[in-house]
């Protein structure tokens, strides 16, 4: 089980408990419901590690790294929280699937190779 905690810090650097501390919200379920989860793509494994959700109204932008034959990182800009259509879009990204009506949707992209043990 994970719990979530919000702390907040006075001037004097006192921490005080948030009346809220152990709300999760959309953001965080969504975090929860990606990170560590695969998908699979053209005979490939991708690990899901999630950077960041930022919301700004009915927008969110979430950022992940994507760990396969390559190190890939994004930004998806969604208009809802929802793991499956997030892991939906990554999987139609990297099969090149995706339509090109949601093409906008992968905002950044960033490649490295992957490491080699």
């Amino acid at each position: 089980m994970c719990t979530v905690r919000r702390q907040v810090m006075n001037r004097s650097g006192v921490g005080l408990e948030t009346p809220h501390r152990h709300v999760i919200t959309a953001s965080d379920e969504l975090f929860f419901a990606l990170e560590g989860q695969t998908v699979e793509a053209r005979g490939d494994c991708w690990l899901i590690e999630v950077c960041g959700i930022h919301s700004a109204g009915s927008r969110h932008w979430v950022q992940v790294q994507l760990r396969g034959p390559l190190v890939q990182g994004m930004t998806i800009c969604v208009p809802r929280l929802d793991a499956h259509q997030v892991a939906t879009v990554i999987r139609e990204w990297l099969e090149g699937l995706l339509p090109s009506a949601l093409d906008s949707a992968v905002t950044a992209r960033t490649y490295f190779a992957a490491p080699t043990n």
